[in-house]
């Protein structure tokens, strides 16, 4: 099996799940994950704030209902910047988004002196693990050395809460061992091309590999593929 694929929270979030889903739909890529409405209205709404952020854009009327949270959230939007694109080498030091050993992209980053402010709009349900925000803090901490501290926080706009956590540059490597039992997992699939079937709740109705014996539309054989 070749080297492992770039990893970000989401996509070692989806190895973690189930492997053989993983494999099939981002190694092998017989089966494409195709978005719900749920999935399409949080890209719409991201792409308002950007443009909201990035080019002083209105907010359109159907989404106007975030933007007490949104604007409360940044401080305001002076210096700040939306869907910014990190990317670390295996050897920790940043660099391109095609050649990344992991990579994220910030939904909102702000600096003020040291610190520096990472945020990430959630539209879906609240799920308070800060592993994400962990992620973003190392990315932030390896690209901007001159920051000593991390704000982050997920804002969770259908529901006008938050969860924020603050890290602190001495704790790079307590960040960094969230993550090493799941990327060991991640490194000897591919090393050993072994990808277990994780059955879940979601299997039947919301996994696109039809190849799969759990999932609600399998018959014995591949009946849906991208191919």
């Amino acid at each position: 099996m070749a080297k492992p694929l770039p990893w970000s929270f989401s996509s070692l979030n989806k190895f973690v799940t189930c492997p053989n889903q993983y494999l099939e739909t981002k190694v092998l890529k017989n089966f494409k994950d195709e978005p719900g409405e749920t999935a399409l209205w949080g890209t719409y709404v991201h792409d308002c704030i950007e443009d909201a952020v990035n080019t002083g854009a209105a907010m359109p009327d159907n989404t106007k209902v975030y933007g007490p949270q949104i604007w409360s959230a940044m401080n305001g939007i002076t210096g700040a910047k939306a869907e910014v694109e990190l990317a670390l080498d295996n050897k920790f030091e940043p660099c391109e988004w095609d050649k990344a050993w992991v990579r994220g992209i910030i939904d909102l980053l702000k600096f003020d002196r040291d610190e520096a402010l990472a945020i990430d709009w959630k539209l879906g349900k609240i799920k308070p693990d800060s592993k994400q925000l962990k992620l973003f803090a190392l990315l932030v901490f390896y690209h901007y050395p001159q920051m000593n501290i991390v704000h982050t926080s997920f804002e969770w706009l259908q529901f006008k809460q938050h969860t924020r956590e603050t890290f602190t540059r001495d704790q790079i490597p307590q960040l960094w061992e969230v993550f090493v039992g799941d990327l060991g997992q991640y490194a000897r699939a591919f090393k050993t091309d072994t990808w277990q079937k994780r059955p879940s709740g979601l299997c039947k109705n919301y996994c696109a590999v039809t190849s799969c014996e759990h999932n609600g539309g399998w018959s014995g054989k591949r009946i849906k593929s991208c191919i």
